[in-house]
């Protein structure tokens, strides 16, 4: 009896520590940066009044999007904010451009590095389920750079 409870805690500790090194890979939610490599694209996605539901009224609205190097993981811990959900195997993200800080860049169609904020989707303009706010550019090579 007592070799099968060993056995059961030797287990339950090696998925334990299993779980928590994968958790150390993710990144985080802000107010954490971070930085990821990909390549820009534009997609119109539907928007007000009703989001694709009613295409003849609801309006049109373009959104850059980064197609990851990599797919990422984000982190959500309990009890920070409600929306900071555990998501993993994130390829796209959309992009939040802060246009009052810096004018947009024109980087659709190029390979780079940004920086910013992750931040969950919580609004109907929210295409994906983790968007980056931006807050830095880099052009890179395909070669350079991972999620840090």
């Amino acid at each position: 009896m007592q070799t099968k409870i060993g056995f059961i805690v030797v287990c339950a500790s090696v998925l334990l520590a299993s779980a928590a090194g994968s958790a150390a890979h993710c990144l985080r939610y802000l107010p954490s940066k971070v930085s990821v490599t990909g390549t820009v694209f534009e997609r119109t996605d539907w928007g007000p009044p009703n989001y694709r539901e009613d295409p003849a009224h609801d309006r049109p609205e373009p959104h850059d999007y980064i197609r990851l190097d990599t797919p990422l993981c984000v982190f959500g811990v309990p009890g920070d904010a409600p929306d900071d959900i555990t998501e993993k195997n994130v390829s796209i993200m959309e992009l939040a451009w802060d246009s009052e800080e810096w004018p947009i860049p024109n980087v659709v169609g190029r390979h780079v590095l940004l920086t910013g904020g992750l931040f969950h989707a919580i609004s109907g303009h929210h295409h994906t389920r983790v968007l980056l706010m931006v807050s830095r550019v880099r052009a890179v090579t395909v070669t350079e750079g991972k999620a840090k």
